[in-house]
């Protein structure tokens, strides 16, 4: 042996399982520890982005045995992920200058995102259409002082899409850092907050600018509504050919031994005129019209008294009446941004923005007095169609709270093609009749 202490001989095939002890040999000393040395790569690797898993949550869990899983790595597995997942790029021998050029633009510093990602960037894209300006300073001030050069009602209405949340507000409030080094959205929403009540400004601007085209369409379009209401309350030819329907309808009727009717419904009237004979073909309102027509009535041109009727046919009382109150709602609250900008105006002072305050007031004051003046006029028209909507339902024996103008003018509309049919029916068959007649005289 050498002269190697046997002690140390035992020691060392204790250790690689050399020897085995016998009884009586003397007992070896114990081992002590051997502390594995951690395996580490030579190089940097790329970074892998995951959230760990606290303490507490790791007894009872697949990973509370995983002391000595670095043990079960190689050497060769490690050199194997250097070559792959190495933090520097690998230069190739052909494009060797574009990919220097890559990895410098992926080293450059992107812009910071205090807000979604997502979010930032579609407020990114969508602030595209404000090109014309050439910041969003400039932007805002021009919603401030009321500027329409380079701003339409849908720009301004896209703009309100974009305004920042609350919660996005507070994370800018915050931000202590530089501004340039921000993105696009947060730089907007850096501007918006420069301007005091931005968006009830620019919820003022974008009436200011549609309430002229409103008040117009929603003015027209009563009158319109109105002047049909006056028309088939006024037309003589249609009450006669709807009283002669009624009357032979009660003809038909009491010789089956039912009651005489005063009057009937308007759906009534459509099921009276369709009523087919005893032939499966000819109807009542084909009996009419002949009659009218062998005896020249005019009451059948009744459709040409109201040539407003087919154009009014979508209009709607209901819908008028919500859009009077939404130009309502919108004046009242231009009037309340007015009233706050004024206090604004007195807390500046003489500051620097006391012109844009000024321009502000300036522009949407008497903007709103027309506005009031113009709301005022299309609250009495309103009022003076909706009475002739009323007289038209007590015109047909229809409740006015169930029933519409439109409604009623779509069952005129039926009834109308209905005679055209009829008439159409009756000049063939007159044709016919002339054409057996000639036939007739030429045998």
């Amino acid at each position: 042996q050498d002269g190697v202490e046997q002690e140390k001989i035992h020691m060392f095939s204790a250790a690689f399982g050399l020897n085995v002890p016998s009884e009586g040999s003397p007992k070896p000393f114990p081992m002590p520890p051997m502390h594995h040395e951690r395996r580490r790569a030579s190089k940097a690797l790329q970074k892998i982005h995951w959230t760990t898993v606290a303490e507490e949550r790791l007894q009872n869990s697949i990973w509370a045995s995983n002391s000595n899983a670095d043990d079960d790595i190689e050497d060769c597995e490690i050199e194997k992920l250097e070559s792959l997942f190495s933090a520097s790029p690998v230069n190739k021998a052909s494009g060797v200058g574009r990919k220097q050029s890559t990895a410098k633009n992926n080293n450059a510093k992107k812009p910071s995102s205090l807000i979604d990602p997502k979010r930032a960037n579609n407020i990114a894209i969508s602030l595209a259409q404000f090109r014309a300006f050439s910041n969003f300073d400039d932007l805002c001030q021009a919603v401030a002082s009321l500027d329409g050069e380079h701003l339409n009602i849908e720009k301004l209405q896209n703009m309100q899409l974009l305004l920042p949340k609350p919660e996005e507000l507070n994370k800018l409030k915050h931000f202590v850092g530089q501004s340039d080094s921000l993105g696009r959205a947060e730089k907007f929403f850096l501007s918006v907050m420069k301007i005091p009540l931005f968006p009830a400004k620019l919820a003022a601007f974008k009436y200011s600018l549609q309430f002229d085209e409103q008040a117009e369409s929603l003015t027209s379009s009563l009158r319109l509504l109105g002047e049909a209401c006056g028309e088939v309350i006024a037309s003589t030819k249609l009450a006669t050919i709807l009283k002669r329907l009624l009357a032979i309808g009660n003809i038909m009727n009491e010789s089956a031994g039912k009651p005489k009717a005063a009057g009937v419904t308007l759906d009534s009237l459509i099921k009276t005129a369709k009523k087919k004979g005893s032939d499966g073909k000819t109807t009542v309102l084909d009996h009419l019209i002949n009659t009218a027509m062998n005896n020249k009535l005019d009451f059948v041109e009744f459709w040409s008294d109201m040539p407003t009727v087919r154009d009014a046919m979508r209009l709607n009382l209901d819908d008028f009446r919500l859009l009077l109150r939404e130009c309502e709602s919108g004046a009242q609250s231009v009037s309340r941004t007015i009233e706050k900008e004024k206090s604004e105006a007195e807390c500046q002072g003489g500051s620097s923005g006391k012109d844009t305050f000024t321009e502000f007031l300036h522009k949407l004051q008497p903007f709103l007095k027309r506005a009031l003046i113009e709301i005022e006029k299309i609250k009495k028209l309103f009022g003076d169609v909706e009475k002739k909507v009323q007289l038209l339902c007590s015109f047909f024996a229809e409740d006015f709270k169930t029933c519409k103008a439109s409604t009623i003018f779509g069952v005129l509309l039926e009834f109308s093609r209905l005679v055209d049919k009829s008439k159409e029916q009756y000049h063939r068959k007159v044709k016919a009749a002339k054409r057996r007649e000639s036939m007739a005289k030429n045998r």
